[in-house]
């Protein structure tokens, strides 16, 4: 991506902040399942995935819409974007700086979902 602007990094912001959380958000509802997306454990267990709902997240370089994954019985609370909540600020300056740092969106978005993978371990399966 081309930045020439304050327009433009505020831009990239956005779309580096929607992909980083709806990663993590999936990575924590994988971690409160206790299997992924598509395995076949999850069928019949009596609670599933049930699509996505929309939340809109104010941060420091504007609104970004993101998808929350939910389920059939409401169990699944997501520890990084709570119900409800609607700013999230603490990743903006996080995921410019490793932007700017020169990993790729791919980068950041895979170092942000095991970041929350483990967090989200530890919530859901203490030891």
């Amino acid at each position: 991506m081309d930045i020439r602007t304050e327009r433009d990094l505020s831009d990239l912001s956005r779309e580096l902040m929607k992909l980083t959380v709806e990663t993590a958000l999936g990575a924590e509802v994988e971690a409160h399942w206790g299997y992924a997306k598509h395995d076949p454990c999850g069928r019949n267990s009596g609670n599933s995935r049930n699509g996505v709902s929309t939340k809109r997240l104010n941060g420091a370089h504007g609104e970004v819409e993101i998808d929350t994954p939910r389920d059939r019985i409401g169990g699944f609370e997501p520890l990084l974007v709570r119900k409800g909540q609607t700013r999230l600020t603490q990743f903006d300056d996080q995921i410019l700086s490793l932007y700017a740092k020169d990993m790729s969106t791919r980068d950041i978005v895979a170092a942000f979902q095991e970041m929350y993978m483990r967090r989200s371990r530890r919530h859901w399966f203490p030891r």
